[in-house]
């Protein structure tokens, strides 16, 4: 899991329900401000991490004949 540190905005106090977007994702989440925390305040919120596709990779030069005479 990833960490994301969020401050609590001026107008929020704790139990209020704030959008904020996943870094890794792009995506808007919505977290709510732990009790007790104040504006400017700071909270820690869990991700998930991004997943990266990984593709095969060519290096096989040129493009053309290996040394055992495959394309």
């Amino acid at each position: 899991m990833a960490i994301l540190t969020v401050q609590v905005p001026q107008g929020a106090t704790g139990g209020s329900t704030l959008q904020i977007t996943d870094p890794a994702t792009g995506r808007p989440m919505q977290v709510q401000v732990p009790a007790g925390l104040r504006p400017g305040d700071t909270f820690n919120v869990e991700v998930s991490p991004a997943v990266v596709t990984a593709q095969p990779y060519n290096n096989s030069g040129y493009g053309g004949y290996d040394s055992y005479g495959n394309s």
